[in-house]
């Protein structure tokens, strides 16, 4: 398995690879000293260790077998003491084990060496590795590369996570690798492809090729059973979105799966909290709105949540949500921090976009919106789209 990520982090390492086996090498000179050794022995366990992790499964056997080897001779050798390596390194050492087991390390180092055809330039070694994967992860728009790579592999199978999150043009590229079957996997009820473009929006530029599936009556396989959320979390989405066709998991259904996390009647599986008085807001050269007492108020909670969590010693995840990023960028300020863990308290601010598919204890939404529906009719008003709404529901978790 390789990521195409990875074969470009590659590239320095396998280009030094010559060098490492010269470490290996010079393990035979006479001006040898702890530190010297360890710092070859570090350079050369790097290269090994990233061919091992990007290279095919074909070619790790003989790495693992270096590996060992250089491993064992490392744990003897640190047995001895600083005052005997120049005397253990000398052709006139006198003890048998240390000879052979370093005998046996350096055949195995020049072996590998000598029969480890692996390419010198960055391209080459992408090419190498990607012509011998039996499995590629990457983005769907960077699978483009593979049409270039000599002797690419036929794939047989296709499989697309967060299907519906990409465009069908977007799928169209994977596609064109002679791919025999392909695995959407996805959910057409959460957030869509991003498209800023009103007009292409309004053509459908968006439209997932899973979600035209669906629409056409294409056979599916639903997941009918959700393990996150709280069953009066979940009441809504489920027969707004679903058509009540999932259904909660035996485990949450239970007494002791609600946590009450803070006392009073405000802080149940969930709350809508009204703040009155606040009022969105934007910089003078920023588009993206703010609401600063509604950081007020959740910069509150979250200390709360905090002090409950180290009175208490217990763990606790919290994620504060919004889908504006200057109310993220202002909570963020407040709290003073991106992604800290305080004691037991962890607490994580994106916005919601980057928090699709996570999962937090609590979930704080901060709306940003608060103005009045006639104030509100010469403005902008927040994402309809029901995608939004779907994907804010099971973070409420």
């Amino acid at each position: 398995m390789i990521s195409m990520v990875a074969v470009e982090e590659t590239s320095p390492w396998a280009m030094s690879f010559s060098t490492a086996m010269r470490n290996g090498s010079m393990w035979m000179g006479t001006s040898i000293s702890a530190d010297s050794y360890e710092s070859r022995e570090e350079a050369l366990y790097s290269c090994l260790e990233t061919l091992r992790r990007d290279l095919p499964r074909s070619y790790t056997t003989s790495v693992d077998q270096v590996l060992q080897s250089v491993k064992a001779f490392a744990k003897l050798l640190r047995s001895e003491t600083e005052r005997l390596l120049q005397k253990l390194f000398s052709k006139k050492g006198v003890w048998p084990e240390f000879q052979e087991a370093r005998a046996l390390c350096l055949a195995k180092l020049k072996h590998f060496s000598d029969h480890f055809d692996l390419p010198n330039t960055a391209d080459k070694i992408e090419e190498f590795i990607l012509s011998r994967a039996k499995i590629v992860l990457c983005t769907a728009c960077s699978s483009f590369n593979l049409r270039c790579v000599r002797n690419a592999p036929r794939f047989n199978l296709l499989v697309v996570d967060e299907a519906a999150q990409l465009k069908e043009c977007e799928l169209l590229i994977p596609l064109q690798l002679g791919i025999r079957r392909a695995v959407l996997i996805g959910d057409e009820c959460q957030l869509p492809a991003l498209v800023k473009s009103k007009l292409s929006a309004k053509a459908d530029f968006g439209r997932s090729l899973f979600e035209r599936l669906s629409m056409l009556g294409h056979p599916k396989h639903l997941l009918d059973v959700q393990y996150r959320m709280h069953p009066e979390i979940s009441k809504f989405p489920l027969s707004r979105f679903y058509r009540s066709k999932v259904t909660d998991s035996p485990n949450i259904v239970q007494r002791d799966y609600e946590r009450k996390l803070l006392a009073g009647p405000m802080y149940g599986p969930y709350s809508f909290i009204n703040i009155q008085g606040g009022m969105e807001s934007s910089g003078k050269h920023d588009t993206s709105l703010r609401n600063a007492v509604e950081v007020a108020a959740v910069t509150r909670i979250v200390l709360r949540l905090f002090e409950e969590s180290d009175g208490t010693r217990s763990k606790l995840s919290v994620g504060v949500v919004s889908p504006y990023m200057a109310q993220v960028r202002a909570i963020q300020e407040r709290l003073s921090l991106k992604r800290e863990t305080s004691g037991g308290l962890s607490v994580k601010i994106p916005s919601v976009d980057g928090f699709q598919g996570a999962e937090e204890d609590v979930i704080i939404f901060s709306a940003v919106r608060a103005n009045s529906p006639m104030e509100r009719s010469g403005s902008s008003s927040i994402d309809a789209d029901t995608g939004k709404v779907s994907e804010l529901m099971p973070l409420l978790v």
